[in-house]
């Protein structure tokens, strides 16, 4: 192999071998994609609820169960099983919260960010492959 050929071999063989540290890698597994989300979900769903004006006891319950919720379907994924029921539970929580509690428009925004992509992550489901 001529010197110039070797020097291309180990120009791709380092862009290879970097690629991970540059992000540039395959994306995040989907098991690892849904529990970021659902990470991010329950981070709202604190914020929001530190955030919010006046909690009444019925609005905490909201908060309370759209978390407990969202924990199950973690827990689930973390044994990669996809429990779509708990999934759509979670959905169902986050949208009364949305429909039914006073919020900082932030918060607001947020959740609804975070409702859309958990509906993707439903939807997109059946499309994963290991």
């Amino acid at each position: 192999m001529s010197n110039v050929g070797g020097r291309v071999l180990a120009a791709c063989v380092a862009i290879v071998t970097l690629m991970p540290a540059w992000g540039i890698a395959q994306p995040a597994a989907p098991w690892v994609r849904a529990r970021r989300l659902v990470s991010r979900t329950q981070n709202d769903v604190r914020r929001a609820a530190s955030i919010s004006p006046s909690l009444s006891s019925p609005d905490r319950d909201h908060f309370d169960t759209v978390l407990k919720h969202l924990s199950d379907f973690d827990r689930d994924l973390t044994r990669r099983r996809f429990n779509k029921g708990r999934l759509s539970d979670s959905i169902r929580d986050v949208q009364r919260i949305l429909d039914h509690d006073t919020l900082a428009p932030r918060s607001r925004d947020s959740l609804q960010r975070d409702a859309i992509a958990l509906r993707r992550l439903r939807a997109d489901y059946d499309t994963w492959h290991d």
